[in-house]
């Protein structure tokens, strides 16, 4: 497996052309990465997507303890991306999680969910959803206020169902926003970086099972910048 070519800032550049893409595309753990990332974002994005659509259809009604609703949907993402990893551990525990023993009483098996790599990718993305979906909401029930009442009055007196509002309403008006969400959401998603972090203890495991391309590319930027530490130390000194 070839090393990335890097420039210490001492020594005169070098142009490598494209030596460093050709090493990082051989580099297992790159690739890794790469797949793992790309699962993320198909398990995530839709889900992130979708799922939020429905509590903000929900608080766009005139129901009582709309605004109570809205708030918990929104509260957590005002919650720190360290406090969610943390908050997730306690819930994942195969001990004393709240997940497994939920599980338990509707007779499913326990898990160990973030030491298993077949369950810890699917772990993090219902992290990952819990903690993103208030702000997606957010954007759907702006959208959903754009579109006129008087169309929803107007089906209704043509004898309209609730499916057939959606589909023929609700929907077209909403296109504008999906798209921005979902664009939003999937780059957001190739982005997951800290609630791996704490989660996996700054592993990425099990067996690099949930490693991101965000944390490959900080752990190799910072192992490049300490091998050439000491090198520029000793130019700025000497």
């Amino acid at each position: 497996m070839g090393q990335p070519d890097g420039w210490d800032l001492l020594t005169e550049p070098r142009f490598v052309g494209l030596n460093n893409y050709t090493a990082l595309f051989r580099d297992s753990l790159f690739q890794t990465s790469l797949r793992n990332t790309f699962l993320f974002v198909i398990m995530d994005a839709p889900l992130a997507v979708i799922i939020p659509l429905g509590p903000a259809m929900l608080v766009n009604e005139q129901l009582p303890g709309r605004t109570l609703f809205r708030s918990a949907f929104v509260t957590p993402l005002m919650i720190s991306a360290s406090s969610v990893g943390v908050l997730w551990q306690w819930f994942y525990n195969p001990a004393f999680g709240i997940i497994n023993f939920y599980a338990q009483i509707v007779g499913l098996p326990g898990q160990h969910w973030l030491s298993e790599a077949g369950w810890a990718t699917f772990a993090i993305v219902i992290t990952t959803v819990w903690w993103t979906s208030g702000f997606n909401m957010v954007l759907y029930l702006a959208g959903l206020q754009n579109i006129p009442e008087h169309l929803y009055d107007a089906a209704k007196v043509d004898g309209a169902g609730a499916l057939a509002l959606f589909r023929n309403i609700t929907l077209p008006g909403l296109r504008p926003t999906l798209l921005f969400v979902t664009v939003t959401t999937i780059i957001g998603t190739f982005r997951v970086f800290a609630q791996i972090i704490v989660m996996t203890n700054n592993s990425g495991g099990p067996f690099d099972s949930t490693r991101s391309l965000v944390m490959t590319c900080t752990r190799r930027a910072f192992t490049s910048s300490a091998r050439a530490a000491p090198r520029l130390w000793r130019g700025c000194c000497s």
